[in-house]
């Protein structure tokens, strides 16, 4: 019976597999799609390419390349793609270890002329690049320039901006665009031509990919027909300008739609590739790292996604994705080995739901996979082992983009356990499958302990969440940052009274306390113009001078509050104040450090 089973699941996979796709129908369901989704979420123009083996099932444009000289966009309009980047620089390196001239398990520093530091035993391979799990830090400080001429050449950046490395290799997922610069540099230094030039003989050539480049500037050919980015506001497109990269591998690619279908035909008719041997690309396509056999993980340059019809991320199919984003732009491409399809869309504004919600409709419509509704069962098992507050492990550390995990609410995970089951505050209620693991409809949760058997984080999907105390919650900081903003500016309706009263400031000690406060006000005021100021690109071409002033501030806080400790220390000694001042003075001076304590936690000052 096992046997006849199997045999039909097998016919089933080749008759799904060989079956054709109405092109027609494909295109006719697109049209329709695709100015729907422009419409909903004003966006100017688009390009789509869907390939079903080695045939190219719709490679199209949408809507505007250029909104004021109405260029329409068509299928050899170039597009910036962002982080797709990645999937090319990541098929140049595999190709260095088809020639045998890099081991990808091996040191990358035995192949490269620069000193790339680390901080732990382990060593740092290829492979780890790939996956992002070399333990490097994240960071978009410094990755763009606005002037071509600014561009820092591969080799200098490397050796002067990697990032620290933060954790081991091997063990977490830590998205890096300075990881893959890494790379692209192992391909120049290697391949010995700068890896624009690498990539345009060894990868673009041989599949016919033209109209791709990642030069900069392009070349004058290029620019002919090239899509401008955009953002919408006030009922308006506008214009964005054209930034440069300094992580070229990780992102500076601009490519077609019809180019960029053949790039996915390598992948899926990987018997005939004229990219890869067909080994190469399995162990691409191939679950390299995940954290739990269960979930999904990491290939050679892509992501791993197991999906449903319901929500793309917990199911049966698997697929292969990468996404990309960059000023006015955003970018997909995802591969379904099973069904030796492939999808690619870039929009020319950064919109990611539809890009997400197009793949959706898709699939759903060609390729729908019905999911058993799932039911879970109440746990006897004790799970407040389980409860606590997590942290993502994938945010900056060690630069100035580490408030991000501050302010966003989405950082932290509360898990709670009731009536058998567990509960999630960002992923919803989970029903235990087996020990540590635990789903629902849409998601699997796997729990991971110590030696000593105690919990330290959980993964769902590709992210992987750490436990921490109460006192590191990023919210409890914040609220108290609030907190301590409104304490400090009682001094303005404190310093009023006092003039009103005596017509004078108060002198001394007082004096001190309230330059201390509205010092560290005016640090806040500082903050919360940088956050407006950078908002959207954040530090990408670098610090602002207001960067600047805002990181050197906490250096006159310390000066103040120092000065401001010694005089009420006096002032307590001798008696000077009523019980009143000595208790405000107290707290204001303890709120003052805890202050410092947590800005210096979040990296918000130079020392």
């Amino acid at each position: 019976m096992k046997i006849k089973t199997i045999v039909i699941t097998l016919l089933l996979i080749v008759f799904i597999c060989a079956q054709d796709i109405d092109k027609q129908k494909v295109q006719a369901f697109i049209d329709t799609l695709f100015a729907d989704s422009m419409k909903k979420y004003n966006v100017p123009g688009g390009v789509i390419a869907i390939v079903h083996g080695k045939d190219v099932i719709l490679s199209k444009g949408y809507g505007y390349a250029d909104v004021v000289k109405q260029i329409p966009a068509t299928s050899n309009t170039g597009f910036r793609v962002g982080s797709l980047s990645k999937l090319v620089t990541a098929a140049a390196a595999m190709q260095l270890v088809e020639k045998n001239q890099v081991d990808i398990h091996a040191d990358i520093a035995k192949y490269l002329d620069v000193n790339i530091h680390t901080n732990y035993p382990d060593k740092v391979t290829l492979a780890h690049l790939l996956t992002h799990t070399s333990g490097f830090d994240v960071t978009d400080i410094g990755d763009a320039v606005r002037k071509v001429e600014e561009v820092i050449p591969l080799r200098e950046f490397v050796a002067k901006y990697m990032t620290p490395q933060i954790y081991p290799p091997g063990k977490f997922f830590v998205y890096t665009n300075h990881g893959y610069a890494l790379i692209g540099y192992l391909v120049e230094y290697i391949g010995k031509q700068k890896f624009a030039d690498y990539v345009a003989d060894n990868v673009f050539s041989p599949l016919g990919m033209n109209n791709s480049s990642f030069a900069q500037p392009l070349h004058e050919r290029l620019t002919k027909e090239f899509a401008i980015g955009y953002n919408y506001a006030q009922g308006k497109y506008q214009a964005l300008p054209v930034d440069f990269s300094n992580v070229t591998p990780a992102d500076a690619l601009v490519t077609t739609s019809d180019d960029f279908a053949k790039f996915m035909i390598a992948f899926i008719d990987k018997r005939n590739s004229k990219l890869l041997q067909q080994k190469t690309i399995e162990q691409m396509l191939d679950k390299q790292f995940s954290y739990a056999p269960q979930l999904a993980g990491r290939g050679y340059g892509f992501g791993e996604e197991l999906f449903s019809d319901n929500r793309l991320h917990y199911g049966t199919r698997r697929a292969f994705s990468h996404t990309g984003g960059q000023l006015g732009f955003t970018s997909a491409m995802i591969i379904i080995p099973e069904y030796q399809v492939g999808m690619f869309i870039v929009l020319n504004r950064r919109v990611g739901k539809m890009r997400r919600e197009i793949f959706e409709k898709f699939l759903q419509e060609f390729f729908p996979h019905p999911q058993n509704k799932f039911t879970g069962k109440k746990s006897t098992s004790k799970l407040e082992v389980y409860t606590g507050l997590y942290q993502k492990i994938s945010y900056p550390q060690y630069s100035l983009e580490k408030i991000g995990a501050l302010l966003d609410p989405g950082s932290t995970a509360m898990i709670t356990a009731e009536d058998g089951r567990i509960s999630s505050s960002k992923h919803g209620v989970f029903y235990e499958q087996e020990p540590d693991v635990f789903r629902n409809q849409n998601d699997l949760i796997v729990f991971r302990k110590d030696a000593q058997k105690n919990v330290t984080h959980f993964s769902i999907e590709q992210v992987a969440y750490q436990k921490i105390a109460w006192y590191q919650s990023p919210r409890l900081h914040l609220l108290f940052l609030l907190g301590a903003f409104f304490l400090f500016l009682l001094s303005i309706p404190l310093l009023i009274i006092e003039w009103w009263r005596k017509k004078s400031f108060p002198k001394t000690a007082k004096f001190a306390i309230h330059t201390t406060n509205l010092t560290f006000a005016m640090f806040l005021v500082l903050f919360i113009v940088e956050i407006i100021q950078v908002s959207g690109s954040g530090w990408d071409y670098g610090f602002l001078i207001t960067t600047y002033v805002l990181l050197t501030w906490p250096i006159i806080c310390v000066f103040v509050v120092l000065m401001a400790l010694t005089l009420v220390g006096i002032a307590i000694y001798k008696r000077l104040w009523s019980l009143g001042w000595y208790i405000y003075s107290i707290l204001l001076s303890t709120c003052a450090i805890i202050f410092i304590c947590i800005i210096r936690y979040w990296n918000l000052t130079f020392f």
